[in-house]
């Protein structure tokens, strides 16, 4: 995968506070947000990534971004730049982010001895670094969700034990600890 930004180069991750934007993300996930909702999940934020319009002139980011646009992903073009918005949730029990990317959801949850779990509702073979735990496998939101707070509690049983935080900074954190081997 990092053969993958190369290619579409850095992106930006902001959280979106525009509550026009917001509302649009939340409408495009309203059903997903509304399961996880039902699973104790609250919104965390809106969160943006972005990168410079002039990179659309490379062919691959165009793929990308097409392919994104085809997927209802609220897009907006700002100040130079294309930005594409997703939703966060959180759950605060054990603090568990969840990431929502058109039908995709993908589960991370930090340990405090940085140990990263990591579980998605998709096939992804991409290997990460030392201290990522992951499991991807098709399946329902409630199926992943099951899988990875089961996998909690293993690990919970052999001494490890879940960051306490889940604000956006450490969520920030986590996801970029994850993306770390693309």
């Amino acid at each position: 995968m990092r053969f993958v930004h190369l290619l579409i180069g850095p992106v930006e991750y902001l959280q979106l506070t525009a509550p026009e934007m917001d509302q649009r993300i939340r409408r495009r996930h309203q059903a997903e947000v509304a399961e996880l909702r039902d699973l104790d999940f609250e919104y965390l934020c809106s969160e943006g990534q972005r990168f410079p319009l002039s990179r659309l002139l490379r062919v691959f980011p165009a793929l990308v971004a097409f392919g994104v646009w085809l997927q209802r992903t609220p897009i907006w073009i700002k100040d130079g730049s294309i930005l594409f918005g997703y939703p966060i949730l959180v759950w605060r029990l054990k603090p568990t982010f969840v990431e929502l990317d058109a039908s995709h959801a993908k589960f991370v949850t930090s340990f405090q001895d940085g140990t990263l779990l990591v579980s998605g509702n998709y096939d992804d073979p991409m290997p990460r670094g030392s201290g990522v735990l992951r499991q991807f496998k098709v399946g329902t939101l409630i199926e992943t969700w099951n899988n990875h707070r089961a996998r909690i509690n293993t690990l919970e049983t052999v001494g490890k034990q879940v960051d306490p935080r889940s604000d956006y900074t450490t969520y920030l954190r986590v996801s970029a600890r994850d993306r770390a081997a693309w």
